[in-house]
Protein backbone atom coordinates (compact mmCIF):
# COMPACT_ATOMS: atom_id res chain seq x y z
CA UNK A 1 0.00 0.00 0.00
CA UNK A 2 2.00 2.85 -1.43
CA UNK A 3 0.07 6.84 -0.41
CA UNK A 4 -0.58 7.10 -4.01
CA UNK A 5 -2.82 4.62 -4.14
CA UNK A 6 -4.52 6.43 -1.41
CA UNK A 7 -5.51 9.64 -2.49
CA UNK A 8 -8.18 10.42 -0.61
CA UNK A 9 -6.66 9.22 2.63
CA UNK A 10 -4.00 11.83 2.49
CA UNK A 11 -5.79 14.36 1.14
CA UNK A 12 -8.91 13.52 4.43
CA UNK A 13 -5.52 13.88 6.35
CA UNK A 14 -4.13 16.86 5.13
CA UNK A 15 -7.63 19.07 5.18
CA UNK A 16 -7.84 18.23 9.12
CA UNK A 17 -4.24 19.68 9.04
CA UNK A 18 -4.81 22.55 7.27
CA UNK A 19 -7.93 23.58 9.82
CA UNK A 20 -5.86 22.93 12.74
CA UNK A 21 -3.10 25.08 11.70
CA UNK A 22 -5.40 27.89 10.99
CA UNK A 23 -6.61 28.02 14.62
CA UNK A 24 -10.23 26.54 13.81
CA UNK A 25 -12.13 23.89 15.33
CA UNK A 26 -14.80 24.30 12.14
CA UNK A 27 -16.24 26.63 9.62
CA UNK A 28 -19.02 28.64 11.77
CA UNK A 29 -22.66 28.22 9.67
CA UNK A 30 -23.85 31.20 7.88
CA UNK A 31 -27.23 32.53 7.60
CA UNK A 32 -28.05 30.65 4.71
CA UNK A 33 -26.81 27.96 6.34
CA UNK A 34 -28.23 27.83 9.74
CA UNK A 35 -30.11 24.42 10.81
CA UNK A 36 -34.06 25.04 10.32
CA UNK A 37 -35.61 24.38 13.84
CA UNK A 38 -39.33 22.91 13.89
CA UNK A 39 -41.49 22.22 16.74
CA UNK A 40 -44.56 20.56 14.73
CA UNK A 41 -44.17 17.09 13.70
CA UNK A 42 -46.60 15.93 11.21
CA UNK A 43 -46.59 11.96 10.99
CA UNK A 44 -47.93 9.30 9.26
CA UNK A 45 -47.28 5.68 9.86
CA UNK A 46 -47.77 2.56 8.00
CA UNK A 47 -49.37 -0.13 9.55
CA UNK A 48 -46.23 -1.60 11.28
CA UNK A 49 -45.82 1.71 13.28
CA UNK A 50 -43.13 2.57 11.05
CA UNK A 51 -43.21 6.61 9.58
CA UNK A 52 -44.40 7.34 6.12
CA UNK A 53 -44.07 10.70 6.35
CA UNK A 54 -43.23 13.65 8.60
CA UNK A 55 -44.05 16.81 7.40
CA UNK A 56 -42.55 17.66 3.75
CA UNK A 57 -40.24 14.48 3.88
CA UNK A 58 -41.61 11.52 2.54
CA UNK A 59 -39.78 8.37 3.98
CA UNK A 60 -38.35 5.54 2.45
CA UNK A 61 -36.12 2.24 3.07
CA UNK A 62 -34.42 1.68 6.14
CA UNK A 63 -30.71 2.74 5.99
CA UNK A 64 -29.60 1.41 9.32
CA UNK A 65 -29.89 1.77 13.44
CA UNK A 66 -27.29 2.85 16.27
CA UNK A 67 -27.56 2.10 20.15
CA UNK A 68 -30.49 4.89 20.14
CA UNK A 69 -31.68 5.85 16.87
CA UNK A 70 -32.84 4.42 13.98
CA UNK A 71 -32.01 5.88 10.02
CA UNK A 72 -34.13 6.42 7.12
CA UNK A 73 -33.99 7.67 3.61
CA UNK A 74 -36.60 10.18 2.78
CA UNK A 75 -36.79 12.94 0.54
CA UNK A 76 -38.77 16.13 -0.85
CA UNK A 77 -39.99 16.99 -3.88
CA UNK A 78 -40.11 21.02 -4.24
CA UNK A 79 -40.86 22.20 -8.28
CA UNK A 80 -40.41 18.66 -9.49
CA UNK A 81 -36.99 18.43 -7.87
CA UNK A 82 -36.55 15.36 -5.66
CA UNK A 83 -34.08 16.10 -3.08
CA UNK A 84 -32.63 12.70 -0.48
CA UNK A 85 -31.77 13.12 3.27
CA UNK A 86 -30.79 10.94 6.18
CA UNK A 87 -33.47 10.51 8.89
CA UNK A 88 -32.31 9.88 12.05
CA UNK A 89 -35.23 8.76 14.57
CA UNK A 90 -34.63 9.24 18.57
CA UNK A 91 -37.12 8.08 21.31
CA UNK A 92 -36.72 11.04 23.79
CA UNK A 93 -38.21 9.05 26.75
CA UNK A 94 -35.56 5.71 26.07
CA UNK A 95 -32.96 8.02 25.95
CA UNK A 96 -33.49 9.96 29.39
CA UNK A 97 -34.04 6.82 30.80
CA UNK A 98 -30.13 5.30 29.75
CA UNK A 99 -28.53 7.01 32.56
CA UNK A 100 -24.66 7.01 33.06
CA UNK A 101 -22.31 8.07 35.60
CA UNK A 102 -18.93 9.29 34.60
CA UNK A 103 -16.30 10.64 36.89
CA UNK A 104 -15.02 14.31 35.66
CA UNK A 105 -12.57 15.77 37.79
CA UNK A 106 -12.15 13.33 40.55
CA UNK A 107 -16.28 13.71 40.84
CA UNK A 108 -18.90 11.25 39.86
CA UNK A 109 -21.28 13.36 37.35
CA UNK A 110 -25.07 12.20 36.36
CA UNK A 111 -25.88 12.17 32.63
CA UNK A 112 -27.82 10.44 30.46
CA UNK A 113 -27.98 9.44 26.58
CA UNK A 114 -30.45 12.48 25.79
CA UNK A 115 -28.59 14.99 26.86
CA UNK A 116 -25.23 13.33 24.89
CA UNK A 117 -27.80 14.40 21.78
CA UNK A 118 -28.75 17.64 22.64
CA UNK A 119 -24.62 18.45 22.47
CA UNK A 120 -24.01 16.64 19.61
CA UNK A 121 -27.16 18.70 17.87
CA UNK A 122 -25.89 21.80 19.35
CA UNK A 123 -22.13 21.13 17.90
CA UNK A 124 -23.67 20.35 14.34
CA UNK A 125 -25.75 23.49 14.17
CA UNK A 126 -22.58 25.19 14.56
CA UNK A 127 -20.67 23.59 12.22
CA UNK A 128 -20.10 23.87 8.50
CA UNK A 129 -17.13 21.71 6.60
CA UNK A 130 -16.75 19.50 3.66
CA UNK A 131 -15.71 16.78 5.85
CA UNK A 132 -18.30 17.02 8.20
CA UNK A 133 -21.84 15.34 7.91
CA UNK A 134 -24.41 18.36 7.64
CA UNK A 135 -27.38 18.58 9.28
CA UNK A 136 -30.15 20.30 7.99
CA UNK A 137 -33.20 20.49 10.52
CA UNK A 138 -34.13 19.22 13.66
CA UNK A 139 -38.50 18.17 14.08
CA UNK A 140 -38.80 18.25 17.67
CA UNK A 141 -42.34 18.45 18.40
CA UNK A 142 -43.02 18.74 22.47
CA UNK A 143 -46.37 16.49 21.91
CA UNK A 144 -44.87 13.48 20.28
CA UNK A 145 -41.89 11.02 22.10
CA UNK A 146 -39.96 10.78 19.05
CA UNK A 147 -37.91 13.78 17.30
CA UNK A 148 -36.56 13.59 14.17
CA UNK A 149 -32.95 14.99 12.37
CA UNK A 150 -32.81 15.78 8.77
CA UNK A 151 -29.19 14.82 8.16
CA UNK A 152 -27.30 15.14 4.88
CA UNK A 153 -27.73 11.93 2.69
CA UNK A 154 -23.91 10.07 2.41
CA UNK A 155 -24.55 7.39 -0.23
CA UNK A 156 -20.66 5.61 -0.13
CA UNK A 157 -21.37 4.26 3.28
CA UNK A 158 -18.82 3.33 5.75
CA UNK A 159 -15.00 3.61 4.41
CA UNK A 160 -13.99 0.12 5.85
CA UNK A 161 -16.21 -2.87 4.63
CA UNK A 162 -14.69 -5.45 6.58
CA UNK A 163 -14.85 -9.62 5.74
CA UNK A 164 -16.26 -11.86 7.85
CA UNK A 165 -13.00 -12.90 9.62
CA UNK A 166 -13.09 -9.06 10.87
CA UNK A 167 -16.95 -9.54 12.40
CA UNK A 168 -14.80 -10.64 15.15
CA UNK A 169 -15.43 -7.29 16.34
CA UNK A 170 -19.02 -7.46 16.58
CA UNK A 171 -19.17 -10.92 17.73
CA UNK A 172 -16.97 -9.55 20.78
CA UNK A 173 -19.09 -6.90 21.08
CA UNK A 174 -16.62 -4.15 20.34
CA UNK A 175 -17.29 -1.54 17.77
CA UNK A 176 -15.78 -1.97 13.90
CA UNK A 177 -13.12 0.41 13.36
CA UNK A 178 -13.65 3.84 12.38
CA UNK A 179 -17.55 3.42 12.27
CA UNK A 180 -18.37 6.88 12.25
CA UNK A 181 -16.87 7.83 8.93
CA UNK A 182 -18.40 7.76 6.01
CA UNK A 183 -17.21 7.84 2.57
CA UNK A 184 -19.08 10.47 -0.10
CA UNK A 185 -17.28 10.20 -3.68
CA UNK A 186 -13.47 11.48 -2.83
CA UNK A 187 -14.12 12.62 0.79
CA UNK A 188 -14.67 11.67 4.36
CA UNK A 189 -17.53 12.68 6.60
CA UNK A 190 -17.28 12.10 10.30
CA UNK A 191 -20.68 11.53 11.29
CA UNK A 192 -20.80 11.08 14.99
CA UNK A 193 -20.40 13.91 17.95
CA UNK A 194 -21.83 12.49 20.95
CA UNK A 195 -18.48 12.62 22.52
CA UNK A 196 -17.03 15.40 21.12
CA UNK A 197 -16.05 18.76 22.70
CA UNK A 198 -15.73 22.14 22.43
CA UNK A 199 -13.39 24.45 23.71
CA UNK A 200 -12.38 27.96 24.50
CA UNK A 201 -9.26 29.00 24.25
CA UNK A 202 -8.91 29.07 28.69
CA UNK A 203 -9.67 25.50 28.91
CA UNK A 204 -8.22 24.10 25.93
CA UNK A 205 -5.21 22.35 27.34
CA UNK A 206 -6.34 19.77 28.91
CA UNK A 207 -9.53 17.00 29.60
CA UNK A 208 -10.56 14.68 32.37
CA UNK A 209 -13.29 12.36 31.13
CA UNK A 210 -12.74 9.23 29.15
CA UNK A 211 -15.48 9.14 26.69
CA UNK A 212 -15.51 7.35 22.93
CA UNK A 213 -14.40 3.84 21.74
CA UNK A 214 -11.41 2.29 23.86
CA UNK A 215 -9.82 1.50 21.09
CA UNK A 216 -9.08 4.80 19.72
CA UNK A 217 -7.70 6.36 23.16
CA UNK A 218 -4.13 7.62 23.60
CA UNK A 219 -1.95 6.01 26.53
CA UNK A 220 -2.71 9.16 28.43
CA UNK A 221 -6.11 8.78 28.95
CA UNK A 222 -6.08 5.04 29.93
CA UNK A 223 -4.22 6.59 33.13
CA UNK A 224 -6.92 8.69 34.82
CA UNK A 225 -5.15 11.97 34.64
CA UNK A 226 -5.80 15.04 33.16
CA UNK A 227 -4.52 15.25 28.94
CA UNK A 228 -4.14 17.29 26.67
CA UNK A 229 -7.29 16.70 24.17
CA UNK A 230 -5.52 17.58 21.01
CA UNK A 231 -2.79 15.45 21.10
CA UNK A 232 -5.30 13.12 21.75
CA UNK A 233 -7.12 14.17 18.32
CA UNK A 234 -3.69 13.17 16.77
CA UNK A 235 -2.97 9.89 18.36
CA UNK A 236 -7.23 8.64 17.14
CA UNK A 237 -6.23 10.29 14.14
CA UNK A 238 -3.60 7.59 13.96
CA UNK A 239 -5.33 4.69 14.62
CA UNK A 240 -8.11 5.78 12.13
CA UNK A 241 -5.35 6.22 9.55
CA UNK A 242 -3.76 2.14 10.13
CA UNK A 243 -7.37 0.52 10.34
CA UNK A 244 -8.27 2.32 6.88
CA UNK A 245 -4.59 1.10 5.23
CA UNK A 246 -4.61 -2.56 7.26
CA UNK A 247 -7.99 -3.49 7.94
CA UNK A 248 -7.61 -3.98 11.49
CA UNK A 249 -6.60 -1.86 14.34
CA UNK A 250 -3.14 -1.68 15.84
CA UNK A 251 -3.46 -2.50 19.58
CA UNK A 252 -5.42 -5.35 21.22
CA UNK A 253 -6.52 -6.73 17.84
CA UNK A 254 -6.84 -10.71 19.01
CA UNK A 255 -9.38 -12.43 20.57
CA UNK A 256 -7.22 -13.43 23.10
CA UNK A 257 -6.60 -9.69 24.11
CA UNK A 258 -10.20 -8.59 23.19
CA UNK A 259 -11.85 -10.67 25.29
CA UNK A 260 -9.80 -9.68 28.43
CA UNK A 261 -12.28 -6.11 28.42
CA UNK A 262 -11.68 -2.23 28.23
CA UNK A 263 -8.62 -2.57 30.99
CA UNK A 264 -6.83 -5.62 29.07
CA UNK A 265 -7.45 -3.11 25.81
CA UNK A 266 -6.37 0.06 27.65
CA UNK A 267 -3.02 -1.88 29.06
CA UNK A 268 -2.20 -3.28 25.61
CA UNK A 269 -2.91 0.44 24.17
CA UNK A 270 0.43 1.57 27.09
CA UNK A 271 2.84 -1.67 26.90
CA UNK A 272 2.40 -2.93 23.44
CA UNK A 273 4.65 -2.26 20.50
CA UNK A 274 3.29 -1.08 17.16
CA UNK A 275 2.83 -3.84 15.08
CA UNK A 276 2.75 -3.52 11.21
CA UNK A 277 1.37 -6.06 8.80
CA UNK A 278 3.65 -7.60 6.63
CA UNK A 279 2.84 -5.31 3.73
CA UNK A 280 4.17 -3.15 1.15
CA UNK A 281 4.01 -0.06 3.00
CA UNK A 282 5.92 3.16 1.70
CA UNK A 283 8.57 4.80 4.28
CA UNK A 284 6.84 8.19 4.44
CA UNK A 285 3.46 6.40 5.60
CA UNK A 286 4.99 3.69 7.71
CA UNK A 287 6.93 7.25 9.47
CA UNK A 288 3.56 9.12 10.13
CA UNK A 289 1.97 5.90 11.49
CA UNK A 290 4.91 5.77 13.98
CA UNK A 291 5.04 9.33 14.91
CA UNK A 292 0.89 9.85 14.95
CA UNK A 293 1.08 6.68 17.75
CA UNK A 294 4.06 7.71 19.66
CA UNK A 295 3.13 7.01 23.07
CA UNK A 296 4.57 10.20 24.56
CA UNK A 297 2.43 13.06 23.66
CA UNK A 298 5.36 15.15 24.40
CA UNK A 299 7.46 13.54 21.49
CA UNK A 300 3.72 13.01 19.11
CA UNK A 301 3.73 14.53 15.84
CA UNK A 302 1.81 17.72 16.44
CA UNK A 303 -0.70 18.27 13.18
CA UNK A 304 1.28 21.70 11.58
CA UNK A 305 4.23 18.96 11.50
CA UNK A 306 2.06 16.32 9.56
CA UNK A 307 0.69 18.56 7.09
CA UNK A 308 4.20 19.32 6.54
CA UNK A 309 5.49 15.89 6.20
CA UNK A 310 6.54 14.34 2.95
CA UNK A 311 3.56 11.95 2.72
CA UNK A 312 1.10 14.18 2.92
CA UNK A 313 2.84 16.89 1.14
CA UNK A 314 2.40 14.47 -2.05
CA UNK A 315 -1.71 15.17 -1.76
CA UNK A 316 -1.36 18.88 -0.95
CA UNK A 317 -1.11 20.35 -4.33
CA UNK A 318 -3.69 18.18 -5.97
CA UNK A 319 -6.14 19.10 -3.10
CA UNK A 320 -5.93 22.79 -3.47
CA UNK A 321 -6.01 22.00 -7.75
CA UNK A 322 -8.78 19.81 -7.87
CA UNK A 323 -10.75 21.05 -4.43
CA UNK A 324 -12.05 25.01 -5.16
CA UNK A 325 -14.25 24.32 -1.83
CA UNK A 326 -11.13 23.36 0.41
CA UNK A 327 -9.33 26.20 -0.82
CA UNK A 328 -12.13 28.61 -0.31
CA UNK A 329 -12.73 26.82 3.09
CA UNK A 330 -9.32 27.43 4.23
CA UNK A 331 -10.18 31.46 3.81
CA UNK A 332 -13.38 31.93 6.11
CA UNK A 333 -12.48 29.29 8.86
CA UNK A 334 -13.36 30.94 12.16
CA UNK A 335 -13.00 29.70 15.82
CA UNK A 336 -16.42 28.16 16.91
CA UNK A 337 -17.38 27.85 20.54
CA UNK A 338 -20.27 26.07 21.63
CA UNK A 339 -22.21 28.27 24.82
CA UNK A 340 -24.57 26.88 27.83
CA UNK A 341 -27.18 28.58 25.52
CA UNK A 342 -26.66 27.03 22.23
CA UNK A 343 -26.92 23.64 24.11
CA UNK A 344 -30.52 25.16 25.82
CA UNK A 345 -31.78 25.96 22.57
CA UNK A 346 -30.46 22.67 20.73
CA UNK A 347 -33.98 21.18 21.26
CA UNK A 348 -37.54 22.70 21.83
CA UNK A 349 -37.75 24.64 25.43
CA UNK A 350 -39.67 22.22 26.33
CA UNK A 351 -37.59 19.03 25.91
CA UNK A 352 -34.84 20.61 27.74
CA UNK A 353 -36.56 21.29 30.66
CA UNK A 354 -37.21 18.08 31.07
CA UNK A 355 -33.53 17.02 31.25
CA UNK A 356 -33.48 18.38 34.64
Amino acid sequence: LVPELEPSLTNGIFRACNKVEKQATGAMATADEEVKQTDVAQVEENDDGVPSQVNEYKVGSFLGEGAFSKVYLCHTTVDFLRTNYALKILNKSFLKRKREIKMVDGRPVHSNAFHKVVKEVAIMKKLRHPNLTKLHEVIDDAEHDKMYLVLELVTGGQVMDWDQQAMLYKYLGEDKPAPNVLRSNDHYKLSDFGVAHMFDDDDANELKNTEGTYHYLAPECTVGKAYDPFKVDVWALGVTAYAMLFRRLPFAHSREKMTGGALAIMQCIREDALEIPTLDVDDDCLDVLRRLMDKDPETRITLTELKNHPWLQRAKQALLEQDEESAALAMRLSVVSISESDIDLAFTPVNNLMLM
